[in-house]
C-alpha cells in the first residue's frame, strides 16, 4: 500500500474473515478477496507454509457473506476464484447483491477459463448476470497479452 502511495486511500485487512468482520459492518467502499480455493480433503495437503493460502478455513459461502457484511450499501463486492466454483459464488451473491458481472480469465484464446472475477453491488435488486468475454493472459504465441502487461504495470482492468 505505501509503496504505491495508497496509504491515505486504501485499507488492507488480513485475517480470518469470520473473525475480523464482526466490527466492520458497512465500513468499506469496495471489498475484494482472493480466498483460499480448496476445501480441506479435496486436494493433496500442501506444505504447512501454503496451507492457509490453499485450504479453506471458512467456507466460500462464509467468505462472500463476510465480504457483503463489510461492504457499504451499494458498494462493489469483488472476488477472484476458480471458474469451477462459479455456480457456488453466484448462488450466494445473487441473494446479497445486484448488478452481478462475471469476467472469465483464460490463458489463451480457445482455452477454458480457469479463474473468474465476479463483482456484485451490495443490496441492489436482483437482475441480469452479465457474462463478459474472457480476459486472455497470453497470446497464441505464449507471450504475455497486452491486458496482462497492463495489469502488471498497475493499470485497472476495464470491466
Amino acid at each position: 500500500v505505501s509503496s504505491n502511495q495508497f496509504e491515505d486511500r486504501v485499507c488492507v485487512e488480513t485475517g480470518n474473515a469470520a473473525e475480523w468482520v464482526r466490527d466492520k459492518e458497512n465500513r468499506f467502499d469496495v471489498v475484494f478477496a482472493n480466498p483460499p480455493y480448496f476445501e480441506p480433503g479435496r486436494i493433496s495437503a500442501p506444505g504447512a507454509e501454503k496451507a492457509g493460502a490453499y485450504l479453506e478455513s471458512l467456507s466460500l459461502d462464509g467468505w462472500i457473506k463476510a465480504m457483503a457484511f463489510a461492504a457499504k450499501p451499494r458498494a462493489p463486492v469483488v472476488i477472484i476464484h476458480r471458474a469451477a466454483e462459479l455456480a457456488r459464488i453466484l448462488s450466494v451473491l445473487d441473494r446479497l447483491t445486484g448488478e452481478i458481472t462475471v469476467l472469465p480469465i483464460a490463458s489463451r484464446h480457445g482455452e477454458e477459463a480457469r479463474r473468474v472475477l465476479v463483482r456484485g453491488r451490495k443490496g441492489l435488486k436482483r437482475g441480469q448476470v452479465h457474462l463478459l468475454a474472457p480476459l486472455l493472459t497470453h497470446t497464441v504465441e505464449g507471450q504475455a497479452s497486452p491486458e496482462l502487461n497492463a495489469i502488471r504495470h498497475g493499470e485497472a482492468i476495464n470491466w
